[in-house]
């Protein structure tokens, strides 16, 4: 699974194929993530990885097993990913 953790605005303009948005600056959070499964593996992104490594703490805290903050954020797989391949709106 693939959460993005931007805000709203900022998933609609760009994500990553198959993600899910969940911001983590909204304060329900902690509240929207619960119907995820806790043993599930979970990838987490940010813009830039400032929010991402809070909020995998923070669903870590909450009782996640499998969260791998994904380094670089969607600033880094936008300027790496094959330029052929759409953003998805």
């Amino acid at each position: 699974m693939i959460i993005d953790v931007r805000t709203r605005g900022e998933f609609a303009k760009g994500h990553l194929p198959g993600a899910l948005n969940h911001s983590y600056l909204s304060f329900r959070f902690g509240r929207s993530v619960q119907a995820i499964e806790r043993d599930a593996l979970v990838f987490v992104y940010c813009q830039t990885c400032h929010r991402s490594p809070l909020a995998a703490r923070r669903m870590m805290r909450l009782g996640f097993r499998r969260v791998v903050d994904l380094k670089g954020g969607f600033a880094h797989w936008r300027t790496s990913v094959d330029p052929a391949q759409e953003l998805l709106p």
